[in-house]
């Protein structure tokens, strides 16, 4: 049995990964960390996992997540899982980040996109990024996983086969997307109040949006020449019974 921990399980990242690894016979989850002031039971951030684990979320401490865990997951914003996985990975532990922190390999690329100076540079070059479709074995005997954006998954996974078979025009690649609200997390925004943008269609970070480079890099790569693509994210709330055809 793996024993798992997971920083920042409060988050929407977190309680996904709860409950996928509630329903894996071989991983034990051991650790919950937080960065919240209180230790709440994990149901109580979380009322769907009620009934099927039984946790207090505490207090991130790396020193409780080495002497537990063998296996961590973080769910931490950017910015601050690569302030907690160093420790991690110093004691023996495999990692997978969940966050932006360790999928650009250039560390003046995050800066530029991230705005940030990326604090632990030397664990970039050997992040293996976390797509087993296209690179499983190294994923395999990797120490530290980069968990891929959303948009960058469904994005270089459409494009993969065209992209390293040279089947289309890699100057002219545009990638349309739309998703829901859960992608900007659990910090409130205005401009994701419910009355602000429910069945709309608001295209946002046009130009700037932190998953081009992740893209660029990895299509680059498939393809052994540089792609640029153009990317147009765009937030499209619906509720299902509105969506269904009218009869």
């Amino acid at each position: 049995m793996l024993k798992v921990a997971i920083l920042g399980a409060t988050g929407y990242t977190g309680r996904e990964l709860i409950k996928i690894l509630l329903g894996h016979s071989q991983a034990e989850i051991v650790y919950l960390g937080t960065r919240r002031e209180d230790e709440p039971e994990v149901s109580q951030i979380h009322p769907e996992l009620t009934g099927r684990i039984k946790a207090t979320c505490q207090r991130l401490d790396m020193e409780l997540v080495v002497q537990r865990a063998r296996f961590v997951f973080s769910c931490l914003p950017h910015t601050a899982s690569m302030n907690f996985i160093p420790r991690c990975l110093d004691a023996g532990l495999k990692v997978v980040d969940m966050s932006a922190d360790y999928r650009l390999r250039d560390a003046e690329t995050y800066e530029k996109w991230y705005g940030v100076e990326h604090a632990d540079t030397q664990h970039l070059a050997e992040a293996v990024y976390g797509l087993p479709e296209l690179f499983a074995e190294d994923i395999k005997n990797a120490r530290l996983v980069a968990n891929p954006g959303c948009y960058p998954t469904g994005a270089i996974l459409g494009l993969a086969p065209f992209v390293s078979r040279g089947l289309i025009d890699l100057e002219a690649i545009i990638i349309d997307a739309k998703s829901g609200i859960s992608g900007a997390g659990r910090t409130p925004k205005p401009t994701l109040h419910f009355p602000e943008c429910n069945e709309s269609v608001a295209a946002y970070n046009v130009g700037i949006h932190r998953h081009t480079p992740e893209m660029n890099q990895i299509l680059s790569q498939l393809a052994e020449k540089e792609v640029s693509v153009t990317f147009v994210p765009h937030i499209v709330p619906m509720d299902p019974a509105s969506s269904q055809p009218s009869m």
